[in-house]
């Protein structure tokens, strides 16, 4: 359905001001941003593998 508590979702509902992902700040915070191509959260993802 999409959504989600991500600034992407946040931002189209008007309860945050940018889009942005706060662990990078250089793309929009989506799911697949967040769970597979941000680096502040590869460390985690390593862990998982």
């Amino acid at each position: 359905m999409g959504h989600v508590p991500l600034n992407h979702h946040l931002t189209c509902i008007k309860k945050v001001d940018s889009p942005s992902c706060p662990g990078c700040d250089t793309h929009f915070e989506t799911v697949y941003h967040y769970l597979l191509i941000c680096p502040a959260y590869r460390f985690a993802r390593c862990m998982l593998e």
